[in-house]
């Protein structure tokens, strides 16, 4: 339904920090904190690793994005975040959009007409639909 890429985040500890260019392989010897095994992206950035030739060193794993950032800056690991959740202005972390373009971070809702939602759901479902209407919006005008 929605689609956006992910960026790689560097603590400014890390070794990477510096580096000009990072490509997938500079990232092979590195400690990683992830989301948990229910994230596709997770499965998604397994795969980009493997497919560049290494199995990435997971250190740890959580369900928000918020403490995974905390857990990787106090512990010097490199972690990924969506677009939608970055910000730019910690000059203590580094974001660089993630080395494999396949990685995404997709969103997709399949539901019922009749199904009811909580308050929040219902924002981040408007929100989704007006998404999609600005990208509609956009394939139409390209396609002129």
């Amino acid at each position: 339904m929605l689609s956006t890429f992910v960026y790689l985040c560097i603590p400014n500890t890390h070794k990477l920090y510096p580096k000009d260019k990072i490509s997938i392989y500079d990232i092979r010897d590195s400690q990683f904190a992830m989301f948990t095994p229910e994230f596709t992206i997770r499965h998604k950035f397994y795969d980009s690793c493997k497919l560049a030739g290494f199995e990435p060193n997971i250190e740890v794993s959580s369900n928000d994005c918020n403490s995974l950032r905390e857990i990787a800056n106090s512990n010097n690991l490199l972690y990924i975040l969506p677009k939608h959740t970055v910000n730019h202005d910690n000059p203590r972390i580094r974001y660089i959009p993630f080395p494999c373009s396949r990685l995404t971070w997709d969103i997709y809702l399949i539901s019922t007409a009749d199904k009811s939602y909580s308050e929040h759901m219902n924002i981040f479902y408007k929100y989704l639909k007006n998404r999609l209407l600005i990208v509609e919006k956009t394939l139409k005008s390209d396609s002129r």
